[in-house]
């Protein structure tokens, strides 16, 4: 009720002139349509009315063809009685079938029909016995219809006994007597039920008549109060409104600028004590507004100083580990030689001392790999040089090429690997991807399987390695392929925090995707897939590319 207050008061004065007007064709609307359904409703009453007088007149012309029958012996006879009894058999096929969940109306109207119901007619009366069949007189009508139906079934049952013995060899006079007691009570019984339908009725049309007039006069008087309402309503808003206007202007003309008139609208009046707020208070916007831009500014500034210190430090952090060992290393070799010499060293232990030199320069070398990648992703710069590859033979490389990785760490590697699994990816950027995948889960399941697995599906190549490791809690599964971020603490394992932000740039290039599945302690599964016949993606804005295609190299797709 509140927010259509509020509504109401932000519409302008002539959208509400047209709404109250709109409101009050509505209600005459309404009213008409009232008047419509109570006649439809009357004309229904009655069409039973004259129904009841079909039903009734018929029900006497069959009993007076039957006894004509009883003189005449003739099967016209016989044959009119039976079709006087047409008439209410009609009604009673409509009256059953409106008795179930789902008539079928087209059985309705043609037993209404076969009433002798005008068409017109039988529509309104559908409608009367569907819509108001609770009501206590219908009720009541439609139970004495049902009785008269069973006496009127009765009567033909009894008629036909009666044809049998007046037409046998030997007529039974004692029974032919009896079934005569039975038509006389029958006649009587439903002259009874056809009075009562009938007095229902008229009960029920004289309810239905006062309740019409009642609603009627509802109805005028609910159309007469809403619009008395709402023009007084809207008279007092204006002028109260127009009074706070005036009373405001006053005093900022004796120099009482802070003061502000209530904007209660967003009408005419509204936008009046808009203006009139503005001029008292445009400086004192400015400045508030200049502060709010400068609190901004220092905001930004200040996360921007944090992330570069955050990530100096961490740079700083992982490049110095493998320099000073480096520097450790070198400095022994330079004491080695002096000591012992070149030949003093011996042939294996100097290969030992430049594979480890040669660890620490890969390190090294990888770490300035992933800060280039990282920038030429962020500056658009990056694109693939698409061929046909053999993933099945490109993985089993790797995985051969990290079988001294897997030695060293202790991790025992399950392959799966499907055979045949080609498509136009970038070899270099998949191996990569499955380079930093795999040096996760060495990493952070040190010691334990390492599970891949390549297999075809559908239209994708899906790749997922598994690890057993200490795994990730649900709320770090999408942060972890943001920059700069790992699911534990920099100084528990070493890292930028970049490998997974890259190799999911990498496959989303491919028009690929990359998620996780993991609980702590429970290992996590990474899963990648590429797409055999991946879109076309332009690069970044600002690229220049082949012809026709904006942003988009001749021979690459990025």
């Amino acid at each position: 009720m509140f927010r259509l207050g509020h509504h109401w008061r932000n519409l302008s004065i002539a959208r509400r002139l047209y709404v109250v007007v709109g409101i009050m064709a509505t209600l005459i609307a309404a009213e008409l349509v009232t008047l419509r359904f109570a006649m439809h409703t009357l004309s229904a009453v009655r069409a039973f009315v004259v129904g009841e007088g079909l039903w009734s007149k018929a029900q006497k012309n069959a009993i007076f063809r039957l006894e004509r029958f009883a003189r005449s012996r003739s099967d016209v006879d016989y044959q009119a009685f039976l079709e006087y009894l047409k008439i209410p058999e009609g009604d009673r096929r409509a009256r059953i079938e409106l008795s179930k969940p789902n008539p079928d109306l087209a059985v309705v109207r043609a037993g209404f029909i076969q009433g002798r119901i005008h068409p017109d007619d039988v529509d309104p009366m559908i409608d009367l016995l569907r819509r108001f069949s609770w009501v206590s007189y219908l009720s009541h009508a439609i139970g004495v219809w049902t009785e008269g139906d069973h006496l009127v079934t009765e009567f033909q049952e009894v008629g036909e006994t009666y044809r049998q013995l007046l037409l046998a060899p030997k007529p039974d006079r004692e029974r032919i007597s009896a079934i005569e007691d039975r038509i006389e009570t029958l006649n009587r019984q439903l002259t009874a039920v056809e009075s009562e339908f009938s007095d229902t009725l008229g009960e029920g049309s004289r309810w239905l008549e006062s309740v019409v007039i009642s609603i009627l006069f509802l109805a005028v008087l609910l159309v007469e109060t809403i619009g008395l309402t709402i023009t007084i309503r809207t008279g007092r808003q204006i002028s109260r409104e127009l009074a706070e206007i005036s009373d405001v202007a006053e005093a900022i003309g004796r120099g009482e600028h802070g003061r502000r008139v209530p904007v209660h609208s967003r009408d005419e009046i509204g936008k009046l004590a808009d203006s009139v707020n503005f001029m008292g208070g445009m400086i004192g916007a400015s400045h508030r507004d200049l502060e709010e831009r400068v609190q901004e500014r220092t905001i930004e500034l200040e996360k921007a100083v944090r992330a570069r210190d955050e990530f100096m430090s961490i740079v700083s952090h992982e490049l110095n580990t493998p320099l000073a060992a480096l520097r450790l290393q070198i400095q022994l070799r330079k004491k080695l030689l002096a000591r012992d010499g070149a030949e003093g060293l011996g042939e294996e232990k100097l290969s030992l001392m430049l594979e480890s030199d040669d660890r620490q320069v890969e390190r090294v070398v990888r770490l300035v790999k992933e800060m280039l990648d990282v920038s030429r992703l962020n500056t658009g710069r990056f694109v693939l040089s698409k061929e046909k590859v053999d993933l099945s033979d490109l993985i089993r490389d790797t995985l051969q090429r990290f079988a001294g990785n897997f030695s060293a760490s202790g991790n025992r590697v399950i392959a799966e690997i499907a055979d045949g699994v080609e498509g136009e990816w970038d070899p270099f950027r998949i191996e990569q991807v499955v380079t930093n995948l795999l040096t996760n889960a060495m990493k952070y399941g040190l010691g334990r399987p390492i599970t891949v697995r390549l297999a075809r599906e559908a239209d994708r190549a899906v790749l997922r390695v598994r690890d057993e490791g200490m795994g990730i809690a649900g709320a770090d599964q999408t942060r972890i392929f943001r920059q700069f971020e790992r699911a534990i603490s920099a100084n528990q394992i070493s890292g930028l925090g970049l490998g997974l932000y890259i190799a999911k740039e990498l496959v989303e290039a491919h028009g690929g995707a990359i998620s996780v599945q993991s609980e702590p302690g429970q290992g996590a599964e990474f899963t990648v897939e590429f797409p055999f016949a991946p879109p076309i993606a332009g690069l970044r804005a600002g690229d220049e590319g082949a012809e026709g295609v904006p942003g988009k190299s001749k021979g690459r797709t990025t």
